[in-house]
């Protein structure tokens, strides 16, 4: 179990949960992990929000924060 914060207030969304996928997607209190490429390549908006930060390494995974609102 991660002592980060985020895990301990959010569920992880067991379907859409992939090892080896490199975004955890926290939305309202829900975790996904999924992959950056499918997000940038289907959504303009975060395509260029990864686009603005930096490359993470291999072994670090993007975190993103979005409001449960954004999904209704």
């Amino acid at each position: 179990a991660s002592s980060a914060p985020e895990a301990q207030e959010t569920i992880r969304n067991e379907e859409l949960w992939l090892q080896d996928k490199n975004v955890i997607l926290i939305v309202g209190d829900i975790r996904f992990r999924v992959y950056q490429g499918l997000l940038a390549e289907r959504s303009p908006v975060f395509k260029g929000m990864f686009s603005l930060l930096q490359p993470p390494s291999p072994s670090m995974l993007e975190i993103v924060k979005m409001p449960a609102l954004w999904c209704i």
